[in-house]
């Protein structure tokens, strides 16, 4: 893997984590949380659920749990607050190589 695709997939993650994502209203988990962040992350961050093995971002704190969305979008999951912490450039950028992987294979050659 080049290295200016390597910059291409971390800079695209980081200009999504920057532009922060929108709170619940979906009908998603995040809509049925209840507000205060105790736990150590916050709405927007970029999170790994040690458990699921993905990346994605914190929508919410449900209680004991953090509500999360896929970064690329999809449907939000519940992740016990010990299982999730904030996403290393490793995990993002594994996550963003996945994504581009799966969309490869959706091309029609």
């Amino acid at each position: 893997m080049t290295r200016s695709l390597v910059r291409e997939l971390l800079d695209g993650l980081t200009e999504y984590r920057n532009r922060r994502a929108p709170r619940g209203g979906r009908g998603g988990a995040a809509s049925r949380c209840g507000g205060g962040m105790g736990g150590g992350l916050a709405v927007g961050d970029i999170a790994y659920d040690i458990e699921a093995r993905a990346v994605g971002v914190v929508m919410a704190e449900c209680g004991t749990h953090y509500a999360l969305r896929p970064v690329d979008g999809g449907l939000e999951w519940e992740a016990p607050q010990e299982g999730v912490r904030l996403a290393t450039d490793a995990d993002r950028l594994s996550a963003a190589v996945a994504e581009r992987n799966a969309n490869s294979r959706k091309r029609a050659w």
